[in-house]
């Protein structure tokens, strides 16, 4: 369940510079370690680092990357994907590109239109977190459809800079942005969720102006600081409140995403 590393070698991610690096566009993950969701090998070299870049005729980038056996990937990454400014998903394929491994009570359930997130504490002894990477912005907006079950302990939203495994037990110290929802639906910094009810979630941050917004069902609930310098936003972590094991989670009919 713990690696060596917090998310140093799960997952690869790849960024386009215009001004000789100074900056960066995209971090995107563009691999991540097939055999993330077991163990790590007791010994030896495991991961998705020391990529090998090689441009294509059609100006693709074909990447061979990772080490250990089982562990590495060939993918042809096409540099326009990683100047686009919008991402979504609602669920209908799965939970792919979202993140689980370490944790219990992260899963898809049934619907009323599809299927649904739910991020639950079920073990005692494991966390319940989701984490989605999108494009990096250093302005956005987020939106969500979401319910806090009732029976739930209560959830945080976080946005980040970086990756770090599901499991991290310092992910909420290291988060530029931090919404905290209570057990009976009351968020830190303003507003309340209805427990059992669908809201529309918004977060509308500029790291610039060292804010996030909180916009529920169309109305502006709160504003939420900035916790450290950064250059941007690329990671979504949902994660239940509960320190024990609670009857009710979190649940995600999707999520979109579009940066500046």
């Amino acid at each position: 369940r713990f690696p060596y590393a917090h998310g140093g070698r799960h997952v690869l991610h790849a960024a386009v510079s215009e001004d000789e690096g100074k900056t960066w566009i995209g971090q995107r993950e563009v691999a991540r370690d097939p055999l993330r969701e077991e163990p790590p090998p007791p010994g030896g070299d495991h991961g998705t680092a020391y990529p090998y870049p090689a441009v294509l005729a059609d100006g693709r980038v074909l990447v061979t990357t990772g080490q250990g056996e089982g562990r590495v990937v060939v993918m042809a990454i096409d540099p326009e994907w990683l100047y686009e400014k919008r991402q979504e998903t609602d669920f209908s394929q799965g939970m792919e590109g979202w993140e689980s491994f370490g944790c219990h009570g992260v899963e898809l359930k049934a619907g009323a239109d599809g299927k649904v997130l739910s991020v639950m504490k079920v073990d005692e002894e494991r966390p319940a977190t989701a984490v989605w990477n999108f494009p990096s912005g250093s302005s956005g907006r987020l939106a969500m459809r979401l319910c806090l079950e009732e029976g739930s302990d209560g959830a945080s939203v976080l946005l980040s800079d970086h990756f770090s495994v599901p499991f991290d037990p310092e992910d909420a110290l290291y988060a530029l942005f931090r919404l905290e929802m209570g057990a009976g639906g009351e968020m830190v910094g303003g507003g309340r969720l209805n427990p059992g009810e669908w809201h529309e979630l918004e977060l509308r941050w500029d790291c610039g102006r060292r804010d996030c917004r909180v916009v529920v069902d169309g109305e502006q609930m709160g504003t939420l600081p900035l916790l450290r310098e950064s250059e941007g936003v690329c990671y979504l972590r949902l994660k239940s409140a509960s320190e024990g094991v609670e009857s009710g989670g979190l649940l995600i009919d999707r999520v979109e995403v579009e940066v500046e």
